[in-house]
């Protein structure tokens, strides 16, 4: 038995392979469900404790794609670049 009692053996969870394929993944569903929230609710969870809400130029919530955007865009200008570990955190 693997990890978990999966029946996979231990090495499918060592290793770059695995690392790299699971932060992209988590930065997929990420991605998906903030786009989600943001065009469903208006906000995610921490933006609806700050009372922050996403709203388009007339005052509307955001269509699916243009949360998609957005969400994107944001995790390119901040997480993706890594902007953190070439500043001075």
């Amino acid at each position: 038995m693997g990890l978990f009692g999966w029946p996979f053996e231990e090495a499918y969870f060592e290793g770059w392979s695995f690392v790299i394929g699971y932060f992209v993944l988590q930065m997929l569903v990420f991605w998906l469900l903030e786009a989600f929230c943001i065009s469903q609710f208006g906000n995610t969870p921490g933006k609806a404790l700050m009372r922050i809400r996403v709203r388009n130029a007339i005052g509307r919530r955001l269509a699916f794609s243009a949360s998609l955007k957005r969400t994107g865009m944001s995790i390119l200008a901040g997480m993706g670049l890594l902007v953190c570990h070439w500043s001075t955190c």
